[in-house]
């Protein structure tokens, strides 16, 4: 079997590793999704994602960035001709063969909103399950360097307070992190 591995790490505000994963046969087609969650100094446990018979379907690794200026977060409307037509999401994309995630969160945002970014920390590491595919969500910190954001492959793009997300229809897989962001479980410096 190809063994590739991605690695994802995110500190806890002790500065301890919390998290990383590796997963196996990139592009999800192949067994399994290891999780290795270090909770500190003999505090671990790991976890194999796998699909069952009735379970075979690809595995999309997603990014998505989390854009903030002060307590504004940037979200984006998706078309009313894409899957889950004109629900909100974190702006991002689908990682293609052979690319680092962090490559494919730039070059997203570039396409979706015209703007520049610099692609920061692993805030979030989420698996979904939708009925056609399964996700692995990595949320990013990410700063905007040059541009404005503009919806060019969305629907529409705007600027809202971390009390308000949850007023707005997210996608299934985002919901997890928009509760914890709202509750204020989510550190994400400006």
């Amino acid at each position: 079997m190809r063994r590739t591995s991605l690695h994802v790490k995110s500190i806890d505000r002790a500065g301890r590793a919390r998290r990383f994963f590796s997963t196996e046969n990139k592009g999800g087609h192949g067994p399994p999704y290891v999780f290795y969650v270090d909770f500190g100094p003999g505090m671990h446990y790991t976890a194999e994602i796998t699909r069952g018979r009735d379970r075979d379907l690809p595995t999309k690794i997603v990014t998505a960035a989390v854009i903030r200026e002060g307590d504004d977060f940037l979200i984006a409307q998706r078309r009313s001709d894409d899957e889950h037509g004109l629900a909100w999401e974190f702006p991002g994309g689908s990682q293609e063969e052979g690319e680092d995630p962090r490559e494919t969160l730039a070059r997203e945002i570039g396409e979706e909103l015209g703007v520049t970014i610099e692609v920061g920390r692993v805030l979030e590491t989420l698996f979904h399950r939708y009925p056609d595919f399964d996700m692995l969500l990595i949320f990013y910190r990410c700063q905007i360097l040059s541009g404005s954001p503009a919806p060019i492959e969305c629907r529409d793009v705007r600027w809202v307070r971390r009390a308000d997300l949850e007023g707005y229809p997210f996608m299934p897989a985002d919901m997890t992190f928009i509760r914890r962001l709202v509750r204020g479980e989510m550190e994400t410096p400006p």
